[in-house]
């Protein structure tokens, strides 16, 4: 968002919350967001079970974890609130953990379609709270000579 700000970036796609005063944007989509772990870790049914496990989450302006702090400060809790906190640049590596053994993660539902068919990876659906869904915005200065063409960008790619 600086980098609008500063004139290094024409625009960008923003998965997290931004000040919608201070930027124009269109929105692109809606994306379901879930809390998934690996049926070995299952059954989680309640708050105290989720806090117990190891929790999977990206690095410190990551908009997914921004969207997921936000959530669990609606309930009274934060990440600190968890056993184990383990931040990961990349959200590949963490289905590939979680895969692996226990823990839990909050991920955009795409992400992890083909992993949920296959049974690899489930949803933790016993607490409704942390499935959501999230817009994904084209995000460019207030104001800017260029709006149309952004629209066009962002036509072309909601068609993507």
């Amino acid at each position: 968002m600086e980098k609008i700000k500063l004139g290094e970036l024409d625009f960008a796609l923003i998965e997290g919350n931004f000040d919608k005063s201070e930027f124009d944007f269109y929105k692109l989509s809606d994306y379901p967001m879930t809390l998934v772990t690996n049926p070995r870790t299952y059954p989680i049914d309640q708050w105290s079970d989720i806090l117990k496990q190891p929790l999977f989450i990206g690095t410190e302006g990551c908009g997914t974890r921004d969207i997921f702090e936000k959530l669990l400060a609606a309930h009274n809790f934060s990440l600190s609130d968890f056993k184990n906190v383990i931040e990961v640049g990349n959200p590949i590596t963490v289905i590939e953990m979680l895969k692996q053994g226990e823990g839990i993660s909050f991920l955009y539902r795409q992400l992890i379609g083909d992993d949920l068919k296959r049974n690899e990876l489930i949803e933790i659906k016993t607490i409704p709270e942390f499935n959501v869904k999230h817009s994904i915005n084209l995000v460019f200065a207030k104001g800017s000579s260029y709006k149309e063409r952004y629209q066009q960008i962002a036509t072309l790619v909601k068609h993507l």
